[in-house]
């Protein structure tokens, strides 16, 4: 199942033009599978559709 989270986060980022470095997709995709918040100061994960951060 993770694959899958991967493929849907990067293909949506792709059809945006907004695509992220491959390492933050992995973790993009692996909050979104377990429901978690992810605590970051990249903005890049902003792109991320439904996907919840905190600014640190």
């Amino acid at each position: 199942k993770p694959r899958r989270q991967y493929g849907e986060v990067k293909n949506k980022l792709r059809l945006k033009g907004r695509p992220l470095p491959e390492n933050n997709i992995w973790i993009a995709a692996l909050a979104l599978q377990h429901a978690l918040i992810l605590i970051t100061r990249d903005a890049h994960f902003q792109e991320v559709e439904n996907l919840q951060t905190v600014a640190w």
